[in-house]
């Protein structure tokens, strides 16, 4: 008497040939999942493989290995990332990592710069500034005197500005 053996594909696969569980005639669906010219299902750029899934790599990495932070190559979406030794892609001195888009931005108290690809410090007076200058304030610095007029930090009323800091009269 003979039995039916029944064995698995591999995880990425939906339908995979008799001799080869890798070698599959169609790929699962999800995130991440390509089918590549010779019939086997792979992770996508940005994702890697555990667990028989594919799953993303941190926003930093364009490509990683093994976790979503070992990361041979960095992600292009900012000039503010930088790679450094043992596979790992980080945020450039003066920046910071941002949750909220996914990527690096400048510090407070400083501003991107496109023609240097970099963060460079604010107007002394500007807690916070934008739109690509040194004295564009959004936010003064909280000292005693600074008020914010339009996009410059000034001296209130009563109080006179010596260049560095601002004195009462």
């Amino acid at each position: 008497m003979q039995y039916l053996i029944c064995k698995l594909c591999h995880p990425l696969c939906s339908r995979c040939f008799y001799e080869h569980n890798s070698t599959c005639y169609a790929c699962k669906t999800g995130a991440g999942i390509i089918e590549s010219a010779i019939r086997t299902c792979d992770c996508a750029s940005g994702y890697y493989y555990f667990g028989g899934k594919c799953m993303p790599c941190h926003l930093l990495c364009s490509i990683c290995t093994g976790s979503a932070t070992n990361c041979s190559i960095c992600s292009t979406s900012s000039s503010l990332i930088q790679y450094v030794d043992d596979y790992k892609c980080q945020c450039k001195n003066k920046s910071r990592y941002s949750s909220d888009i996914g990527t690096c931005i400048c510090n407070s108290n400083y501003y991107y710069e496109t023609l240097y690809s970099d963060c460079l410090p604010c107007h002394y007076s500007c807690q916070e500034c934008f739109n690509g200058t040194n004295d564009t304030c959004d936010v003064c610095k909280d000292k005693i005197g600074l008020i914010l007029q339009g996009t410059s930090c000034t001296c209130k009323i009563g109080y006179y500005s010596t260049g560095l800091q601002e004195l009462p009269c």
